[in-house]
């Protein structure tokens, strides 16, 4: 079986060209409650909020208006991943997990994410999907919108030197996944480091700066018990410490 440990809070990029299982997998650990849909965030998903459009076809058309139509296909993924951008970034800020459903297959792509998860203090891990090009030539003639031969091969050849770079590039955990072990994921998710059982609490005690009645005062409210030598503690056993150190 195939494990992947998920951070508490971060960025989980999925890499690979299109029709590898992206989806389908974010899909599948979705229906598993394994995590919740709140947490994915796709580039598909913001091209239709921006623009109302998933994608465009500009194959088989002219070459003036398939430069049109890629032209405007550009325009409306460049302000799709803007959007998506602004709302990682404020997941990461308030310590969230988010998995972001996209091709990722430059490393300048990458390396965006790796800064932001740095600059947010959040681990960034990859799960890659690497399939073979026939299968996800196949995959491409079953889709609603398909992609083309000819973009399906480029992104090929791009996911290739991905393969040779991604372990190196700073990733916390990169996982790389054929076919067959994507059916068998056992998904775990690790608790929050910063979280510590500390029973009823800790107190902190700083500097009282002379204040000596008022502190007392604050203590006995806590449920502090003052001893004859004049040290304090919760209860009886328990480590204390003595007034006006």
């Amino acid at each position: 079986m195939t494990k992947i440990h998920l951070p508490h809070a971060g960025i989980v990029l999925l890499v690979g060209p299109s029709n590898s299982g992206k989806t389908t997998l974010i899909n599948q650990l979705i229906q598993e409650q394994q995590i919740f849909e709140s947490e994915v965030v796709s580039s598909d998903q913001f091209r239709v909020l921006v623009s109302d459009v998933e994608f465009i076809d500009w194959n088989r058309r002219p070459k003036y208006e398939a430069d049109a139509l890629f032209y405007e296909y550009q325009q409306i993924s460049k302000e799709a991943f803007e959007a998506m951008d602004y709302i990682i970034a404020k997941r990461c800020r308030l310590n969230k997990l988010t998995f972001i459903d996209a091709t990722h297959l430059r490393d300048y792509e990458r390396e965006k994410y790796l800064q932001m998860a740095k600059k947010y203090h959040v681990p960034a891990i990859a799960i890659v999907l690497n399939l073979a090009e026939t299968e996800l030539l196949r995959r491409d003639l079953e889709r609603n919108f398909p992609r083309g031969k000819n973009r399906i091969k480029q992104q090929y050849q791009h996911f290739k030197k991905t393969l040779r770079s991604i372990k190196k590039e700073g990733f916390r955990r990169c996982y790389i996944f054929g076919e067959e072990e994507l059916q068998v994921l056992n998904v775990n998710r690790l608790g929050n480091p910063l979280l510590i059982d500390v029973g009823n609490g800790i107190d902190f005690i700083g500097d009282i700066h002379g204040c000596f009645e008022e502190f007392s005062e604050i203590l006995l409210k806590l449920g502090y018990i003052e001893n004859e030598e004049g040290y304090f503690s919760i209860q009886k056993g328990e480590k204390s410490f003595p007034l006006g150190m």
